[in-house]
C-alpha cells in the first residue's frame, strides 16, 4: 500500500511538472561531458518506446530535412566534473549510459554562466516509462555538484546526502568543484600568455612548459629547431606529442 501511494505522489509531481512548464521532446544524439548533451528535436519518434532509440534510425534518409534541428544543452543548477578532473569521464559515462538515444523532455530555464549553450531540467524515461529527474539523479548519485547559483533547496539537501554517503565523488579525496578547476585553468593560461618572451629562447623541448610555450618559441622566436620536420608542430615527442597547439599539458588539480 505504502509502495502504490508513493507511486501515486510521483506520477502526480509528473504531472504538476509538465502541465506547469512549457516542454520540448527530443533524442540524445551525443554526450559532451557529465552535464553537457546534443539533443535532436522535433523528430517523429512515436513507433519506439520512450527509453531506447535505435542508431540506425538515423540513418534513414526520410529524416535528413531535420537533422540539423540540434540542440547543445546544459543541465541547469547542476555542475559536472570536467573532463579533465578526476571522476570527469565517469560522470560522462554515467551520463551516456542513462541517455544516450533515448528520447528525454527538456524544460528550459534561465541560468548564468552558459553562453551558447540551452540550460534545461532534463526528464528521461526509465523502461517502465516513469519520467525521472536527471538533474537531480546526477546529484544523488554523486556524479555533480549543485551550481553555486543554484536556487532549489531539494538539490541542495540531495547533495548533502549524497556526501555524507560518500557517493561518487564524494568518495575521493577533496574533490574540486569545477568552478575552481575552470578558474585556475583561465589563470594558468593568463600567466602563460603574459610571461612568454624570447628571453630564454635557448630552452630545448625537454624543458618546455607545455606545447603552448614550444609553438610561442617557434612562432615568435624563430627555432625552427624545434620542428625538424617542418610540419608547424614543434617538440612532437614531448610537449606537443599529441598535437595539441592550445591546451596547456598541466594537472591543473594538483597545481599551485
Amino acid at each position: 500500500m505504502q509502495s502504490f501511494s508513493l507511486m501515486a505522489v510521483f506520477l502526480f509531481i509528473q504531472i504538476s511538472v509538465f502541465a506547469a512548464n512549457p516542454w520540448m521532446e527530443g533524442v540524445v544524439r551525443q554526450v559532451i561531458d557529465g552535464d553537457t548533451i546534443i539533443v535532436q528535436l522535433d523528430i517523429d519518434t512515436s513507433m519506439y518506446p520512450s527509453y531506447v532509440i535505435p542508431p540506425s534510425y538515423f540513418e534513414d534518409p526520410d529524416i535528413t530535412e531535420v537533422l540539423d534541428k540540434t540542440k547543445a544543452i546544459h543541465l541547469s543548477q547542476i555542475d559536472a566534473p570536467e573532463m579533465g578532473q578526476t571522476y570527469g569521464v565517469i560522470a560522462k559515462k554515467n551520463l551516456l549510459q542513462k541517455v544516450l538515444h533515448k528520447k528525454i523532455r527538456i524544460i528550459e530555464q534561465d541560468a548564468p554562466g552558459t553562453a551558447g549553450l540551452i540550460s534545461a531540467e532534463i526528464w528521461y524515461a526509465d523502461e517502465n516509462e516513469k519520467f525521472i529527474n536527471l538533474n537531480k539523479i546526477l546529484i544523488d548519485e554523486g556524479m555533480a555538484w549543485v551550481d553555486r547559483f543554484s536556487y532549489t533547496q531539494e538539490f541542495k539537501i540531495a547533495e548533502q546526502d549524497a556526501q555524507k554517503n560518500k557517493k561518487g565523488l564524494w568518495g575521493t579525496v577533496n574533490p574540486t568543484p569545477p568552478w575552481m578547476y575552470r578558474e585556475k585553468r583561465e589563470r594558468i593560461k593568463y600567466k602563460i600568455l603574459t610571461n612568454l618572451n624570447c628571453v630564454a629562447s635557448a630552452k630545448t623541448c625537454l624543458q618546455m612548459a607545455n606545447c603552448r610555450e614550444a609553438i610561442f618559441r617557434l612562432q615568435q622566436c624563430g627555432r625552427t629547431d624545434l620542428d625538424p620536420d617542418r610540419d608547424g608542430t614543434p617538440c612532437e615527442r614531448t610537449a606537443c606529442v599529441n598535437k595539441i597547439s592550445v591546451q596547456a599539458n598541466f594537472d591543473l588539480e594538483n597545481d599551485d
